[in-house]
């Protein structure tokens, strides 16, 4: 199976916003999470996104558990592209910054097979990877300019 949510429950301080939920996802299953305002399909993906943690229960990807994983692990690779993009953005008139949360994220799979991942080039503010991330519009072409030169610099 791909996706094993087993027994979840998640809170928001006292309020108990998930209780038990189970969920199987196998190879080649296209899932959809249906119902009402409230009914927890959005806690249910953030908490296998990995943005909230249950206090119960357990979340498996491929037979590997990610509700547990840490932020994504910080290589000798990763400094240097994560320097690289600090660097250009000072040449493009902004700063940046690195980010200590994540967990069951695309970068955090990738870094773990030791690919040098830099997660994360859009949030301005906000606690990164949380509801409360955001973006400025102004910022976008900027940051795309960033990101452009990132990509052109580590091909060259």
């Amino acid at each position: 199976m791909m996706l094993q949510v087993n027994n979840i429950s998640v809170y928001y301080g006292k309020i108990h916003a998930l209780k038990g939920v189970s969920l199987t996802v196998h190879d080649g299953e296209l899932v959809a999470l249906i119902g009402s305002n409230g009914a927890g399909k959005s806690t249910t993906l953030r908490t296998i996104s990995g943005l909230l943690r249950p206090k119960q229960g357990d979340i498996s990807y491929h037979g590997q558990r990610i509700d547990t994983l840490p932020p994504m692990p910080r290589t000798p690779t990763t400094a240097r592209l994560e320097q690289m993009a600090v660097q250009i953005a000072r040449e493009l008139g902004f700063e940046t910054r690195g980010a200590k949360t994540g967990g069951a994220a695309d970068g955090s799979f990738a870094a773990d097979e030791g690919v040098p991942v830099l997660d994360g080039l859009g949030p301005v503010g906000g606690l990164d990877h949380s509801p409360d991330e955001y973006i400025l519009k102004s910022s976008i072409v900027l940051r795309t300019a960033l990101l452009a030169r990132l990509m052109m610099a580590l091909s060259g």
